[in-house]
């Protein structure tokens, strides 16, 4: 079950009032659900079997010890046996193309020399700037500062036209 942002903000809000709580405490919450099966959360953490509760938790264990892993990539341009630049870029070790998640998905070791797994990163990073950005873009802005730079490498990577001035 998938909640929208609007319902997930209702039945945060809708917690707080009924439980008095002035802090939201994601294990207080589970506990708080616990003898409410009629919450349309109660299903996503209470109506689940507990062996597929640990699978589920296991996965994300192991999403969790792949996702760091990282490779060092360099480049040397040389003219007239001279060394005239080394260029050095860090990349994922591993992927999970987007495309795959709905089937279970899965990693493919990345290749910064394959065009279609460097689409995807790119992809990816974009989609992370633009949740960065509706995340962060209140406080860059409010601290004095525009966000619009990031917000057109995000457009950049997406493969958009940048529309800003």
């Amino acid at each position: 079950m998938r909640f929208t942002q609007k319902a997930r903000q209702k039945i945060i809000d809708d917690y707080l009032a009924k439980s008095g709580a002035n802090m939201f405490v994601p294990a207080e919450f589970i506990d708080w659900l616990a003898d409410k099966p009629e919450h349309p959360c109660w299903k996503l953490w209470h109506g689940v079997d507990a062996d597929e509760a640990k699978r589920k938790w296991m996965i994300d264990q192991v999403r969790t010890f792949v996702s760091g892993l990282r490779i060092v990539c360099s480049e040397q341009v040389i003219t007239n046996s001279n060394v005239k630049s080394i260029t050095v870029r860090e990349y994922p070790a591993y992927i999970s193309p987007a495309q795959n998640r709905q089937n279970g998905g899965g990693y493919v070791r990345f290749d910064p020399e394959n065009a279609a797994a460097m689409a995807e990163l790119q992809s990816q990073a974009a989609a992370s700037l633009r949740v960065w950005l509706d995340r962060y873009r209140g406080a860059v802005e409010h601290s004095g500062h525009d966000a619009t730079p990031i917000e057109a490498l995000a457009k950049a990577l997406a493969g958009m036209e940048d529309e800003t001035p």
